[in-house]
């Protein structure tokens, strides 16, 4: 049967699939604030009577059955969505899908460990055979997404969808010869590396050499820096003993004193 027969099939025995039932039981539970019982859900198995592992694990493993069903309606969207695009829809789409393929995975692990819990072989039986039907759809879909996959990938490679042009499937010398096209390609974008490299590398050595340069002209400055301070230093020792012995000599300080010694030769006329 082809994919759309069988996953009409599927949809079929999905909808024929009768709801589990489930029973309640008052009395049992703790009254709440307003003095009522709680009632806890209890599923009956095939005798009838309530089984304590479901009473334990029901309230779970519906949880999970319900998260089940809604991934399950999840990936028959994405997949039919990616039948229904093109171009980068159609890239989001197969995205999309590989994403929620992998969400079904978790949780279908986490309600097998829920399942796990009940004691009631009959009703674990009736869960196991509803996870089996949901396994078996998500299969379909699963190789529905990873053929879209595939085919994407070949046309990101340039190997194109594997259908030649007269509608039959693409010789295996078209397909070398696609193959060669895209080793080519790949050819000249390493050329084109290997040369931006070398002129990096050229650029990389001209920069070093010219910060050698920079340095020895720092260098040669901070020489200069020296020199000029040493002398500015030896300039202040030099004044300072300078002053030192002109205050010390005897003869400046003899013509310092005389002013005051030798009398005025040119009197005030005004003065009497």
């Amino acid at each position: 049967a082809s994919v759309d027969e069988e996953r009409g099939l599927l949809r079929g025995v999905a909808s024929a699939r009768s709801p589990h039932v489930q029973e309640t039981r008052q009395g049992e539970g703790p009254p709440d604030a307003a003095g009522r019982e709680e009632v806890y859900p209890i599923h009956a198995g095939a005798s009838g009577e309530a089984s304590s592992g479901s009473k334990m694990s029901g309230s779970t493993i519906d949880l999970w059955e319900k998260k089940l069903s809604k991934s399950l309606d999840d990936i028959r969207g994405a997949v039919d969505a990616i039948g229904n695009s093109s171009g980068a829809s159609k890239n989001s789409a197969i995205n999309r899908a590989g994403e929620l393929l992998r969400d079904f995975n978790t949780i279908a692990s986490n309600y097998k460990t829920e399942m796990r819990m009940i004691l009631d072989a009959d009703l674990k039986d009736e869960y196991k055979a509803k996870l089996k039907e949901v396994q078996k759809e998500v299969k379909v879909y699963d190789r529905e997404y990873k053929a879209a996959k595939a085919e994407a990938d070949r046309n990101r490679l340039g190997l194109g969808s594997g259908i030649g042009s007269g509608g039959g499937p693409q010789t295996n010398d078209a397909t070398l010869s696609a193959a060669n096209g895209v080793l080519d390609k790949v050819d000249e974008s390493y050329a084109n590396t290997v040369e931006m490299i070398g002129n990096a590398r050229q650029v990389a050595d001209a920069t070093e050499e010219e910060l050698k340069r920079q340095d020895e002209q720092l260098d040669s400055i901070y020489s200069e820096l020296q020199g000029i301070d040493n002398n500015l230093l030896r300039a202040q020792k030099l004044i300072h003993i300078f002053s030192r012995r002109m205050a010390t000599d005897k003869c400046i300080q003899c013509f310092a004193v005389s002013p005051r010694l030798i009398p005025n030769r040119h009197p005030n006329p005004n003065q009497t």
